[in-house]
């Protein structure tokens, strides 16, 4: 159901804002962090979220998907320490390739989602395969 709810926030939010990066205020960081952290509920988008919020705000759309990737890296890194410290963290010659690895495939992975999101409104795309989703956990139910 939130996934549906994350193509319905992409579908609404079509219009690109004005506003870059040094127009950003407080209130603008403030909203688009409580839109990370309701990422935390099963199905709602982090970066759907936050950039439906920034562009509400009437944040130009490709600064608010470039704010959106870079807010994920504090979240990303702290997930990735936590995970590590916990399962008793040994850094060796295969964990660092593995991670610069993940890196430069993540860059290309952004880079060319930024050059479909320009192209492209997701929110359809989301709705579709919430749908799917949904149809079957219900089929599963059955």
């Amino acid at each position: 159901a939130l996934m549906l709810v994350t193509g319905y926030m992409q579908l609404r939010s079509k219009e690109s804002g004005e506003r870059g990066r040094d127009d950003l205020s407080v209130l603008d960081g403030v909203v688009a962090g409580i839109g990370q952290g309701l990422a935390v509920l099963p199905g709602l988008s982090r970066s759907g979220t936050t950039v439906a919020l920034m562009l509400a705000r009437r944040i130009d759309r490709r600064e608010a998907l470039a704010l959106s990737f870079l807010m994920s890296v504090p979240a990303s890194l702290g997930a990735s320490l936590w995970a590590g410290l916990s399962d008793g963290f040994a850094l060796s010659g295969e964990a660092i390739v593995s991670a610069a690895i993940a890196f430069v495939v993540g860059l290309v992975a952004i880079r060319a989602f930024m050059v479909v999101a320009d192209k492209v409104n997701l929110g359809g795309f989301i709705i579709f395969f919430g749908l799917v989703v949904f149809v079957g956990g219900m089929w599963q139910a059955i």
